[in-house]
């Protein structure tokens, strides 16, 4: 059975089965979280950039990277509502931005933004073989980290292009949260918490001009209020900084497994499940202590012997429950 632990004090949900057309998006009173799920939802799909591959050929064909966002449909016009951002997983060399389609219509109904965002995948010749037999055989150095700096900087414009046209869906771009699930959940916390300085300690061509794929700067997108990853991971906890957590108030809510054999619920070696890689990465428990040590807004909800998918009725239950009312409850009610 699956034993949720909370760090997040004063949190009590009730899920109201009838509609509140004046606070519709979920509010707080008393100390108490109110959610509805009555809007219908209309969805716009969308090319947000073109960039060139990552690949071995630089041919410089580019790329068209694609957004779908899902919004309440009867909000009255100039009414905005928090953007939650949703990123697929996969390793970098697969998946899909419809992978979370179920869920961002879900989270519309609820009285949110939410847009599902793609990114570049890796096409070089190991991710290419480890997409038909296995991701162990994709090069740390050379793929996977790299093309985990192109997903941060993809999901950061289209982020920017949904800011750009909030007035279009809705959104506040002040009140934007991050989420994803594996590679999805690792682009998150880097979308929120990573900065050039940071990856160029473990990727010195990041943002370089002249390194082809890699030459995009970063360019972090303001409004970030809170960063939900499930079953992720972080490459160094410390690139948390203080003044993101205390100063930009960035809340963090944390999904996963105990018994993740691919994304390790505290700190292993990466991808366990491979005996591949020796590069340490810091999961949920990790990445919840160094929140906790600088005094930020945390939700742990740990799935008890629960693995790397989601997908359990179970856990999506939690999820459904508790993540809206985390960023009602710290989004929008301060």
């Amino acid at each position: 059975m699956m034993k949720p632990t909370y760090i997040l004090l004063f949190l009590f949900i009730i899920l109201l089965s009838g509609a509140r057309s004046v606070q519709a998006q979920g509010y707080c009173a008393n100390g108490t979280v109110y959610l509805t799920e009555n809007h219908p939802v209309a969805y716009d799909d969308v090319v947000y950039k073109q960039a060139p591959a990552i690949d071995e050929w630089f041919f410089e064909i580019p790329e068209n990277i694609r957004l779908r966002v899902y919004y309440p449909s009867d909000l009255p016009a100039g009414e905005q509502r928090p953007l939650v951002v949703l990123i697929h997983g996969g390793y970098f060399i697969a998946g899909s931005y419809h992978d979370f389609n179920a869920f961002a219509e879900r989270f519309a109904q609820m009285g949110f933004v939410c847009a599902t965002i793609d990114y570049r995948l890796c096409k070089r010749n190991d991710c290419l073989l480890a997409n038909v037999f296995s991701p162990c055989n994709i090069s740390w150095g050379y793929s996977f980290v790299p093309s985990s700096y192109v997903a941060v900087v993809d999901v950061n414009d289209g982020i920017r292009w949904l800011q750009q046209h909030a007035a279009d869906y809705h959104i506040n771009p002040e009140q934007v949260v991050v989420s994803g699930h594996s590679a999805g959940a690792f682009t998150a916390l880097n979308v929120a918490f990573l900065d050039q300085d940071e990856i160029q300690q473990v990727l010195s061509g990041a943002g370089i001009p002249g390194h082809d794929y890699l030459s995009e700067a970063l360019d972090p997108v303001e409004g970030i209020q809170a960063v939900v990853p499930m079953a992720g991971a972080s490459l160094n906890p410390e690139w948390i900084d203080a003044e993101e957590i205390n100063d930009e108030h960035i809340s963090v809510a944390l999904v996963h497994g105990t018994a993740d054999g691919v994304v390790d619920y505290d700190v292993s070696a990466a991808i366990p499940c491979c005996h591949t890689y020796q590069t340490q990465v810091y999961g949920a428990c990790a990445v919840a202590h160094r929140v906790h040590e600088l005094g930020g807004n945390l939700l742990l909800l740990s799935g008890e012997g629960f693995g790397h998918d989601i997908g359990d009725s179970l856990l999506l239950q939690a999820i459904f429950r508790e993540i809206p009312a985390f960023i009602v409850k710290t989004v929008i009610c301060g």
